[in-house]
């Protein structure tokens, strides 16, 4: 409902304009009446009407005049003139105000009606552009924060090409090539605390930043004084009430951009990380729980959240660049027992599986894509296992698994993975039906699905590309076999996984 304040210096005008406001069967609420300019400013400042109805020849301050005033204050308001005269001089004054509609009295109740119709529909695409503009900003900020994420994950690491950087410095407006990394940790882990931190430090610096973990990551350009730096982020957290829950600060090293995981990992070691964790407590989820567990898991799901759960703990514990070495070496070990339980002569035939996950892993380079990669690989393992204990496969059949696995969002036919492991497509068919007991249209949808599931989890990535980096070129296509596999629409999956941890 929409408010209106009437303005005239004749009580019958009033009147008049009031009785058909209330009976006008409008969403309208008539706010005040006023008989002279400053009544109606004195009114408009309590009560923000939505429309002004006003009447231009008022002794004192006149109609117009008391429309300029109100749009100091009140500039999204309607305003519609009347008077007892058609003047070219008022119109012309009343252009530049942008004034929405011109009444000539004595106003007609159709006339004054149909007015207050248009002004609605008017209030009413003003509203819907100003939700449409905050919708665009929110999505535009939602996509500048997981760009800031992805690019403080990528440089806390790894080296950056010359093109990845040059992509970022245009994106986050950065004039030089050098920059510092620093890690703040508080006790208090709500993204609200560490956002507010850092509003206060972009009022002296330029500044990006991003949660890892349980850290909060910051990307300054520029040479700032390290102590100086220091001062400020533990000035920004006590002026935000967080004094009391800051758990430590790192500054790293001035960096050109290709050695900003030098820089990261100065931080993390400034800030106390390197030794949060004593050498007994280091390996032990690796040599002890972690293995054990990961060899007892009953289902992929069970291992690949055991895998995430060990990660987020050594990324929150190490460096980031020794974490990644940590993790590293943890996909080693799971290989080594996966060997071992198969016996020396299986290394040969895994030596390329092993090969490969390596080159992924190094290339990993967002969470997102460190989820994505476990399910890939703790999937792989399993089936190796499963095909060599339980029932070994034949050659073609396996190599064909291996292919499938290797390029599974590219387009995938029968007849040309048969031909690229040297038998017939009617050979190839039979081995999965009798080894594996589907056919190969049902077992590619089901791993395809199952890779799509991970990356909805995630919430990273749109239905449609979830669908391109799965193979499925047509989006609609890929809805009907979500839904066949997993009984419900991708966006119902989305839906239901929201509300479950909501």
């Amino acid at each position: 409902m929409y408010s209106v304040l009437i303005v005239d210096d004749e009580y019958p005008v009033l009147d008049s304009y009031a009785y058909m406001i209330e009976h006008s069967g409008l969403e309208l609420r008539l706010c005040g009446m006023a008989r002279s300019g400053k009544e109606a400013i004195h009114i408009a400042h309590t009560e923000h009407p939505d429309i002004v109805v006003m009447d231009i020849a008022m002794p004192g301050l006149d109609g117009i005049s008391t429309i300029k005033e109100l749009q100091k204050t009140l500039p999204e308001s309607l305003y519609i003139l009347s008077t007892a005269y058609e003047r070219f001089d008022l119109a012309q004054r009343a252009i530049p105000l942008h004034v929405f509609a011109y009444l000539v009295k004595p106003v007609s109740r159709q006339k004054f009606t149909s007015t207050l119709t248009e002004a609605i529909v008017r209030l009413e695409d003003k509203r819907n552009e100003f939700f449409e503009r905050v919708e665009a900003a929110g999505a535009a900020a939602t996509t500048m924060e997981r760009e800031e994420e992805n690019f403080l994950l990528l440089v806390s690491w790894k080296v950056l090409s010359a093109d990845q950087w040059e992509h970022y410095r245009r994106l986050f407006a950065l004039s030089g090539d050098t920059a510092r990394i620093c890690v703040v940790r508080l006790s208090s882990e709500s993204p609200d605390v560490y956002a507010g931190v850092r509003q206060r430090l972009e009022r002296k610096y330029r500044c990006i930043g991003a949660p890892y973990a349980r850290n909060y990551l910051l990307f300054f350009p520029g040479d700032a004084e390290i102590e100086v730096l220091r001062s400020s982020i533990l000035d920004a957290a006590r002026a935000n009430r967080s004094s009391s829950c800051i758990v430590s600060v790192g500054v790293g090293g001035h960096r050109h951009y290709t050695e900003l995981y030098l820089s990261a990992n100065e931080a993390f070691r400034d800030a106390g990380f390197d030794d949060e964790l004593g050498d007994s407590e280091r390996f032990d989820p690796l040599e002890r729980s972690f293995r054990t567990d990961l060899s007892h898991a009953s289902s992929l799901e069970e291992a690949y959240s055991l895998f995430r759960d060990l990660r987020i703990r050594i990324f929150s514990g190490y460096p980031v660049a020794t974490a990644h070495a940590v993790m590293r070496s943890v996909v080693g070990l799971v290989l080594d027992d996966t060997i071992r339980e198969l016996g020396p002569d299986t290394y040969r035939n895994l030596r390329a599986d092993v090969q490969r996950h390596i080159r992924e892993f190094d290339e990993l380079e967002s969470e997102a894509e460190w989820d994505a990669w476990t399910g890939r690989f703790l999937r792989a393992v399993r089936e190796l296992k499963a095909r060599e204990t339980d029932r070994p496969l034949p050659q073609p059949l396996g190599n064909a698994l291996r292919h499938i696995h290797e390029h599974i969002s590219e387009p995938l036919q029968l007849s040309a993975i048969a031909e690229h492991c040297g038998v017939s497509a009617g050979y190839l068919s039979r081995l999965f039906n009798e080894h594996l007991s589907t056919s190969f249209n049902d077992y590619l949808n089901s791993i395809r699905i199952e890779a799509a599931v991970r990356y909805l989890s995630e919430h990273t990535y749109s239905i449609k590309e979830v669908a391109f980096m799965t193979g499925y070129h047509d989006p609609n296509y890929f809805s009907r076999i979500f839904r066949k596999v997993k009984g419900t629409s991708p966006s119902e999956y989305i839906a239901g996984r929201s509300q479950s941890h909501a």
